[in-house]
C-alpha cells in the first residue's frame, strides 16, 4: 500500500518567516520487513534484529595496542600513546582486515560477526567449503584450459626459442623472421598464462563454494538471564568489551571484543524479555482451563 510522505520547506520572505507544506504521494512503495525485537510467533521465519562486528580488541595483539595507545605521557594530544598509534597504523589495518577473513575448509582465520535475531544470538562467519553440486562439464572445461595453458606457456614458446637459435646458427633466417618468432613466443606465453589463470579460477568456482553467514555458535533468547560486560585490559581504548551471557551464575555464552557493547547488550536484553514474555503467554494459552 503506498505510504504518503510529507516534506517541509522553509522559505525566507522580506516580511519574516514563511512556512509552506507540501504533501507528496509516493506510489508503489513497499515498506521494508523489519523484526520487532523478540516478538514473533513460533512459526514465523527467523529475522535479523541487529548485527555488529567485533573490534580488533578481540585479539591479543589488538589488546596490546590498546594498552600502548592508553599511555598518556606527554602534553595535550602530543602523548606517547598517540605517537604509537600513528606508527602502528599498518599493524592496526592488518588486524582490521584479518577480522573479516572467511573460514577456509573449517580452518578459522578468524573473521566473524555477531547477529541478534528474533530467536537467538549468533556468532557467524563466511566459510569457504567444498562445492555441494559441482558441474562436471565446467570442471572438464577448466582442466582443458589448464592443459592448454601449460602447453602454451611452457612447451611451445620453448620450441620457438630453440627454433630461433637454430635459424641463427644456420644463418639463413632474416632478422624479420627472428623478431617475429620472438613476438609469437611472447604472445603465446601471455596467452598461456591467461589460460592457466582462467582454468584455475573456473576450477575454484566449481569445486569450492562460499557459505555466507555460517553459524559458529548460538544461544536461544530464553537460555540466559543476564548479560555482563567484561572489559579486558586494552579493550577500553577501543570502546569494546566481551559480552557474557549468564544463566544464573553460570556463563552460558560469550561474544568477544564487541564494539560498543552496551548498545548491543541493551538490544539483546529487550529481545530476551520480549521473547520470554511471548513464549510464556503462548504456553499459558496452550494450557486448557
Amino acid at each position: 500500500m503506498p505510504v504518503p510522505q510529507v516534506s517541509f520547506r522553509l522559505a525566507v520572505a522580506s516580511r519574516g518567516w514563511q512556512f509552506s507544506l507540501r504533501r507528496v504521494e509516493v506510489s508503489g512503495f513497499n515498506p521494508m520487513k523489519q523484526a520487532i525485537a523478540g516478538v514473533s510467533p513460533p512459526n514465523a521465519e527467523e529475522v535479523t534484529v541487529m548485527q555488529v562486528f567485533p573490534s580488533i580488541a578481540r585479539y591479543f595483539a589488538g589488546q596490546m595496542l590498546g594498552k600502548l595507545y592508553s599511555m598518556d605521557v606527554g602534553v595535550s594530544v602530543l602523548t606517547l600513546g598517540n605517537f604509537i598509534a600513528l606508527a602502528s597504523i599498518p599493524l592496526a589495518l592488518l588486524l582490521y582486515f584479518y577480522r573479516l577473513l572467511p573460514s577456509v575448509l573449517g580452518i578459522s582465520l578468524h573473521g566473524s560477526s555477531y547477529k541478534l535475531t528474533n530467536r537467538r544470538v549468533i556468532e557467524q562467519c563466511n566459510e569457504v567449503i567444498i562445492g555441494v553440486e559441482p558441474r562436471p562439464k565446467r570442471i572438464t572445461i577448466a582442466v582443458v584450459l589448464l592443459v592448454i595453458g601449460v602447453l602454451t606457456f611452457t612447451l611451445l614458446p620453448l620450441f620457438l626459442v630453440v627454433l630461433h637459435h637454430s635459424l641463427v646458427e644456420w644463418a639463413w633466417a632474416t632478422s624479420k623472421i627472428q623478431s617475429t618468432l620472438k613476438m609469437i613466443s611472447g604472445l603465446m606465453a601471455a596467452g598461456g598464462g591467461l589460460s592457466i589463470v582462467g582454468g584455475i579460477a573456473l576450477l575454484m568456482v566449481e569445486v569450492f563454494d562460499v557459505d555466507f553467514d555460517a553459524v559458529v555458535k548460538s544461544i536461544e533468547l530464553d537460555r540466559f538471564d543476564t548479560i555482563e560486560i567484561d572489559c579486558k585490559p586494552g579493550q577500553a581504548w577501543f570502546a569494546a568489551g566481551d559480552l557474557v551471557f549468564k544463566r544464573g551464575d553460570v556463563e552460558a555464552f560469550r561474544l568477544e571484543g564487541v564494539s560498543r557493547p552496551e548498545s548491543f547488550r541493551h538490544t539483546c536484553l529487550k529481545s530476551h524479555m520480549s521473547y520470554v514474555g511471548v513464549k510464556q503467554a503462548l504456553d499459558r494459552t496452550a494450557v486448557p482451563a
